[in-house]
């Protein structure tokens, strides 16, 4: 028994996985049914393999058949390969839980195991060329011959069978097979698809559409304003590591996203500029919009001291990420970029009314 293939599935509106088994059979073999469930690295299991059925529609078709071949001079009888398909959902807190288990992998690989069992009937019999004078084994009986009888298709027919084991025999065979899905093909063909890193959608104004007119604007304005241009392509490129689970480049992309907003240089003190921003929207005095900008550098020191190999007290441990540090990095980046973009709009307005 081996897996065939195991891939998203595309087709339920539940995070699912496809999984495709594959068993050789013997012609003297008749499978009735393939069930099992999938277990995570660490042996939990996560979710039943549940036989996928085909398109719906009134038809018949041959499920299995037995054929009983002449495997005269000790011929091995025909196998055939047999596949069937399954899906297993896999809930929210199942993929957060097999995530956690990734994260722990030092190729941040995904191990899974299936527990697999067929149960199937086996016929016992032998076959062969009936020869005149043949001696027949002692642990062996005919159960039909033919001799030379005009109206037989098989003139040397010899079906034989031995009393000592049961002509037709139900038996269940069980195995675990092991799937590896390698980090590239989880981040970006099953992370995706399985919904990891689907995040609250917000509406957040469009950076670079702001219209800058040149003749009311300063150097600091137009500064400002490539700034959040730049931001909002960081942030496209936090959502899209996001969408594969990466986490730790989500906050290695958001200590870049803070410092556009943290870092000053000739032309722009740009703590002082946000500082304005808040105040002239909000009537706040200075001193109380200067929160919010204090805050922006606490993230940036934040987002900074967890990807920083050495610490206060000397080398610290490896930050490899987790999904909830990804989820705040992402989700403030994305609220603060729509605060400042929408007071720099409007701040934009105001001096065009003044001008």
């Amino acid at each position: 028994m081996r897996i065939v293939a195991v891939s998203p599935f595309s087709r339920s509106i539940v995070p699912a996985l496809s999984v495709t088994v594959a068993h050789e059979f013997e012609e003297s073999v008749v499978w009735f049914s393939i069930f099992g469930h999938v277990l995570a690295a660490d042996g939990a299991v996560v979710g039943l393999l549940l036989p996928l059925q085909e398109a719906p529609g009134e038809r018949e078709e041959s499920l299995w058949q037995l054929n009983l071949d002449s495997i005269s001079s000790q011929q091995t009888r025909h196998r055939r390969d047999v596949q069937r398909v399954f899906y297993c959902p896999l809930e929210g807190h199942v993929l957060d839980y097999v995530e956690s288990l990734r994260m722990k992998e030092r190729k941040r690989d995904v191990q899974l195991s299936f527990d697999l069992s067929i149960d199937f009937a086996s016929v016992n019999v032998s076959l062969g060329d009936f020869r005149h004078g043949q001696q027949i084994d002692e642990d062996s009986a005919v159960v039909l011959s033919s001799w030379r009888r005009p109206d037989s298709s098989n003139q040397n027919l010899r079906i034989l069978v031995s009393p000592s084991q049961p002509f037709l025999q139900f038996k269940r065979l069980s195995t675990r097979l092991s799937h590896t899905i390698t980090s590239s093909d989880w981040v970006h063909d099953f992370a995706p698809a399985l919904g990891l890193g689907r995040v609250l959608v917000v509406e957040i104004a469009e950076p670079g559409s702001i219209a800058v007119d040149n003749a009311i604007v300063r150097d600091d304005d137009r500064e400002f304003a490539g700034r959040l241009e730049r931001a909002g392509t960081v942030l496209q490129q936090m959502n899209r590591v996001l969408q594969g689970g990466e986490w730790r480049d989500v906050v290695r992309q958001s200590r870049e996203f803070w410092g556009l907003f943290q870092e000053s240089s000739k032309q722009l003190d740009v703590r002082s500029f946000i500082t304005t921003l808040i105040t002239s929207s909000t009537g706040l005095e200075e001193e109380k919009s200067r929160n919010i900008v204090q805050a922006v550098g606490r993230l940036y020191g934040y987002a900074s001291d967890l990807l920083h190999p050495i610490g206060d007290s000397g080398v610290k441990d490896v930050f490899v990420g987790g999904r909830e540090d990804a989820y705040l990095a992402y989700s403030l980046a994305a609220s603060f970029l729509n605060l400042v973009t929408r007071k720099f709009e409007r701040y934009l307005e105001d001096r065009k009314a003044e001008a």
